[in-house]
């Protein structure tokens, strides 16, 4: 993986998820600046989370880019709500904080809906160098089992050659997958 460090799949798929934390936060400035302020560093916000999803992540994850804009588009819409709510609801009124928990729950429940219609168990990885019982791989990040680029030590029932291509099977938590063992 030689790539540009700024460009890299993890590092773009991070300031994503950042930039959604970001727009989060962001929602309770409207307390303290004026709307129109607030406004325009939302729209800086958004043109640059929508410029790293259409342009590096497309680039990037040709194939898999449209579970990219599916995902991180909704996630996207539902974190522009909380502002929207944060702006509608009183902040004085406990129904803006029941309703930004609803939020916060539609999301979870969308997360793990996706996993569950998209997810995938093996994960395609590359061999970097094998023995016997154990191998190192390499992956790119992948948004169907959510987990990251990089080089992991996993089972191997055999010795392969460097630079096959081989399934990985997972172990996973709830929003975490890990490479285990090579599917034989």
């Amino acid at each position: 993986m030689n790539e540009n460090k700024f460009f890299s799949q993890n590092f773009i798929v991070l300031q994503l998820q950042l930039l959604l934390l970001l727009i989060i936060f962001s929602g309770f400035l409207l307390q303290f600046i004026d709307f129109g302020i607030f406004l325009l560093i939302e729209i800086i916000i958004a043109a640059y989370f929508w410029f790293l999803l259409l342009k590096p992540i497309k680039n990037k994850f040709n194939e898999q880019f449209k579970y990219f804009l599916l995902f991180f588009g909704i996630i996207f819409v539902l974190v522009e709500l909380s502002w929207v709510i944060q702006k509608t609801i009183p902040a004085s009124n406990e129904n803006q904080l029941n309703a930004l928990f609803a939020l916060l729950f539609i999301m979870v429940v969308f997360a793990v809906f996706y996993r569950i219609v998209f997810g995938r168990k093996p994960l395609n990885a590359r061999i970097v160098m094998s023995e016997k019982n154990s191998a190192v791989i390499e992956t790119d990040f992948d948004i169907f089992s959510f987990t990251k680029a990089g080089k992991y030590i996993v089972e191997a029932g055999k010795a392969y050659p460097a630079g096959k291509d081989v399934k990985v099977l997972l172990k996973t938590a709830f929003f975490k997958s890990k490479p285990w063992k090579i599917k034989e």
